[in-house]
This record gives C-alpha cells, structure tokens and sequence, in this order.
C-alpha cells in the first residue's frame, strides 16, 4: 500500500504559546491487498509546532517602596509605603494588580509637638506699697495654661506681672503752730 491525502492539521496542543499540531493519512492509495505490504507507520502522521498567540500574563505585585514621610513633622500622623505591578507586569491581555494591594499606610509619630507656654489667671492684686497716699501693687500670674513642653517656648516675663497705682486714703496731718499775730495793746496804760 501507499499513503493516502494528508488530512488537515489539527488543533494545537496549547491555546496560546508553543504547542504541537498533527496531520494524519491512511495506507489507501492504493490500500495493501493480496498480500501487499501495509504502509510504515512514520508514513502516515506528520507533527509541526504551533502557536495561536503569547499567553496572557497576570500581573504580579513587586517590592515595596521604603516608607514616606510622616504626615505631620510631630504628633500623630500616617505614612504610605507604594509598590509596583511589575513582577511580572502584565502582558498579552493578562490581568492588571488589585490597586488596594498597590499602596500600605501606617500611623507615625516622629515626637510629641511642642508646647508653647501661655498666661494663667491673674491673682489677687497685692497690697498697696504705702499705707496712705500714692503707692503701687502688683499681681501675679504663672506661664501655665498651659504649661511649655516639648521644647515650647516659655511665657513673656513682661506678661506675667501687673503693676497699679492705689491710695488707701489721705494720709493723716498733725497740727502745727501758725505764725504769731502782732502784740496786743498794753492791759495798762501805765
């Protein structure tokens, strides 16, 4: 016998990428008979390599960045760490990374912020620096609300201390002798 016609090729192996596709043809041209002989087998099927495409390509997530800067230069704040889809990036139709697993945050504090120091409440005023006439009092207040921490800076001294005039009355004033008048005339007139 002799082989036939060639079928056509079938499917590749793959749906994308290197595969394998195969022909086949039967011993019928003419068929072995009366003892004729059957065709080799390497005769009737015939391979070639295939490739309907490139695969598609998921997209993989990468290294993370280093961690950004702190949101707030002190105190609470947050920080953001990115990383690519890049391992592999995707490709041929492949599916692109979940964007909530592109980016991280986290909560930073780089120190406690400073506290500037401001003015309490005034006290009573003190007593006057006289006990009568013109004098002056003072009253007081602390660098306490609130209080300088962290480094703040402290109150004014000038803002802490009040000064006044006061008088607590006239003060008292002893008699004294005035001037003599002129001599009187003479009880006698001799």
């Amino acid at each position: 016998g002799a082989p036939g016609t060639w079928s056509a090729w079938g499917a590749c192996s793959t749906t994308c990428g290197d595969g394998d596709q195969t022909r086949t043809r039967a011993c019928d041209n003419p068929a072995p008979a009366n003892g004729g002989s059957e065709c080799n087998p390497s005769d009737l099927t015939d391979t070639q390599s295939c490739n309907d495409g490139e695969c598609p390509v998921n997209g993989g997530l990468g290294t993370w960045s280093a961690w950004g800067a702190c949101s707030t230069t002190c105190g609470d704040g947050d920080q953001t760490r990115t990383r690519a889809c890049d391992n592999p990036a995707p490709a041929n139709g492949g599916s692109e990374c979940n964007p909530s697993d592109l980016t991280e945050t986290q909560s930073c504090n780089d120190g406690e912020c400073p506290v500037n120091g401001g003015p309490g409440l005034w006290s009573a005023w003190g007593a006057c620096s006289t006990t009568c006439g013109d004098g002056d009092q003072t009253r007081t207040r602390a660098c306490d609300n609130p209080a300088p921490a962290n480094g703040g800076s402290e109150c004014n001294p000038s803002d802490l201390t009040e000064t006044q005039s006061c008088n607590d009355g006239e003060c008292p004033v002893n008699g004294g002798p005035g001037t003599w008048s002129a001599w009187g005339a003479c009880s006698t007139t001799c």
